[in-house]
């Protein structure tokens, strides 16, 4: 029998964090397959401190923040965990995560599930209209104008040229194309494949594992496009997992996170977070500091049974 659900884990720092973390999977999902890709290149991790159900990914692949390279990551891991075992769904968390569902329950709902997929996608529009009740883990706390930045991010196309300024000292101006007949030669996208953006963090079946272990070389045109944009994390596997004929997709991710007053990343879980917790229920919460969320991660912690 293939075993309920994987992880992926993705870290590049804090490698006790990183152990916690398995250190609870473990506990509450009893030793499920576990593939991690740890960016050994910004810290070292002693792989060792790790029990046998955890396999890392060696070499590992140099990652930094807003860049493909963080793509190629989450595939590397997934290869490697279906090499090694074959999950009937996984999931992707950050070393900054941590469950908030118990196991029972989380595995009861993904096997009845309707869908295959449970991902924040939303189409990127130049003008779009607003979501009507948008899941808590929908990106951007203002989901318009979320998807307008998104097509600029994503789809637009800037130029850069020489110029001078009124005191004829050299600078550079910009033009942005935002017209969709003008910018097909420089794009993949069309009616037919269109962008998608949304949260980086997922969950998905073994349909969807398929999809994603040759998506680099099946969409080479799509990964080319998206390297060098902003954040193509928070797009790649979004356009080609949407893009999928019937693959069923939920656009809740079952994470929670506080992006209050936040821009680039969410805002660390605090006990004040967890009754909004409790009434959502995700499976999964981020962010936790590795450092200061000892006291929520214990209340949690007897939230699961596990105190």
């Amino acid at each position: 029998m293939p075993s309920p659900l994987g992880f992926l884990l993705l870290s590049h720092a804090a490698p006790d964090q990183l152990e916690r973390l398995v250190v609870t999977l473990n506990r509450l999902y009893d030793h499920p397959a576990i593939a991690v890709h740890h960016d050994f290149s910004q810290t070292a991790a002693d792989t060792t401190r790790f029990p046998d159900n955890v396999s890392f990914v060696q070499p590992s692949i140099k990652t930094r923040w807003s860049d493909v390279a963080c793509i190629y990551a989450v595939l590397a891991a997934l290869k490697l965990l279906y090499k090694r075992s074959s999950p009937e769904w996984f999931t992707l968390l950050s070393a900054a995560d941590y469950p908030v569902m118990s196991s029972d329950d989380v595995i009861s709902e993904l096997r009845q599930s309707p869908f295959d997929l449970y991902l924040d996608h939303q189409l990127a529009e130049l003008k779009p209209a607003p979501i009507e009740n948008p899941a808590h883990s929908c990106m951007g706390t203002h989901p318009v104008e979320w998807r307008r930045m998104a097509y600029d991010r994503y789809i637009s196309k800037e130029f850069r040229y020489p110029s001078l300024t009124k005191r004829l000292t050299y600078t550079h101006r910009q033009i942005i194309i935002r017209n969709r007949l003008l910018l097909s030669p420089f794009q993949p996208f069309s009616p037919a494949w269109q962008c998608y953006a949304g949260d980086f963090w997922f969950t998905g079946n073994g349909k969807v594992a398929e999809v994603l272990m040759t998506a680099a070389e099946d969409h080479q045109r799509t990964f080319e496009h998206f390297r060098g944009r902003l954040c193509p994390e928070e797009a790649v596997h979004h356009t080609i997992l949407a893009n999928q004929p019937g693959l069923r997709i939920c656009k809740d991710n079952k994470r929670y996170t506080n992006w209050l007053g936040q821009v680039s990343h969410p805002r660390a879980i605090e006990m004040e977070d967890l009754a909004a917790i409790r009434r959502l229920r995700p499976h999964f919460a981020r962010k936790f500091s590795p450092d200061g969320s000892a006291g929520v991660i214990a209340e949690i912690d007897r939230m699961l049974g596990l105190k």
